[in-house]
């Protein structure tokens, strides 16, 4: 057996050893908990730190997640073998069964009948106990490789989330779009997009504090998915800054939405120790060309809300509605 062939079955086997110890003690199959576990079984050391442990950065998280996958391809070729494995011994066993048989055929001997009649009942059932072996196993795999996907598709959402408002972020934000976009000149349907920038918020944040500035950020994306569809998409652009993906909405019906959350925000300000702060927003609205791209619908929103802004701040426009103007 290869160094390189053995490496792999002790990884394998370190990892199936690690994923029982995790159930045993009814911990999720997490990077962080793998990883304690794991060190554990082989006898590493983790690094250990007087301090509390610092909440992880995007790419620490992504890293870890990278040891997860790499642990999930790890268990699949494990599970591969192990299937490999037993396909061979089962035929090893038909054929010795299938010899039995036909030494069986050939005699008439009663005390030989009996002896072979054995030898089959012994070898099926080492069948059934294999079977039964790698079923367990291959069925304790599938579960712990069904709770790494479900950890892995709740790291992935969190990675894509503004932590202080919960608005999704920049990260993907390309993608996203970029899919809204093909799936609309599919379907021939409209979509839009507005970009938002609440007005004068440094003003907020000088006169209440930059904590309730946060807090006006929090409240703005509440009351934003309190008037949005399910199918909406509220993305935290940038400072104060929101981009919302419309799928399925054509300009009139952006406007409309538009408008609306300018009447809630105005009827909700925000309730702060020192008393109520009101905000407004500028918005630009644009609706989807048969040629348009992420980059060209973005333009034009960004066109819109810098003549809203300009215009004196707290209205909704569209392109449409200026059109040539220059910026």
């Amino acid at each position: 057996m290869s160094d390189k062939t053995s490496q792999s079955k002790q990884t394998a086997e370190t990892a199936r050893k690690a994923l029982y110890l995790l159930t045993e003690r009814g911990l999720s199959p997490s990077p962080e908990n793998y990883a304690a576990v794991y060190h554990e079984i082989s006898g590493d050391e983790l690094p250990i730190s007087g301090k509390a442990p610092s909440p992880l950065s995007t790419e620490q998280k992504i890293d870890n997640d990278r040891e997860l996958i790499s642990l999930v391809l790890t268990l699949i070729s494990a599970a591969s073998e192990q299937t490999g494995q037993l396909a061979s011994n089962l035929g090893e066993k038909n054929r010795n069964i299938e010899s039995s048989v036909q030494a069986l055929e050939k005699t008439d001997e009663k005390q030989e009948i009996l002896g072979i009649l054995q030898i089959i009942s012994a070898t099926a059932r080492s069948i059934q106990d294999s079977v039964e072996n790698t079923s367990q196993e291959l069925i304790s795999t599938r579960s712990a490789l069904e709770e790494m996907r479900a950890e892995l598709q709740e790291t992935r959402s969190q990675l894509m989330l503004d932590p202080l408002t919960g608005a999704r972020n920049r990260f993907g934000m390309d993608i996203t779009m970029g899919q809204e976009i093909s799936r609309a000149k599919r379907a021939r349907s409209a979509f839009s997009i507005a970009l938002l920038d609440l007005d004068f918020f440094k003003d907020i944040n000088d006169t209440y504090g930059h904590a309730a500035g946060d807090l006006m950020l929090q409240h703005f994306t509440q009351l934003s998915r309190s008037v949005l569809r399910e199918s909406d998409i509220l993305f935290r652009y940038g400072g104060e800054e929101f981009l919302l993906l419309l799928p399925e909405t054509e300009m009139s019906g952006a406007m409309f939405m538009l408008q609306r959350l300018q009447q809630m925000l105005a009827k909700s300000p925000l309730r702060h120790e020192q008393g109520k702060i009101s905000a407004t927003f500028s918005a630009g609205v644009t609706q989807m060309l048969p040629d348009d791209s992420g980059p060209s619908m973005l333009q034009r929103a960004d066109r819109s809300l810098y003549l809203a802004k300009t215009q004196g701040r707290n209205r909704v426009l569209n392109d449409l509605d200026t059109p040539n103007e220059p910026v």
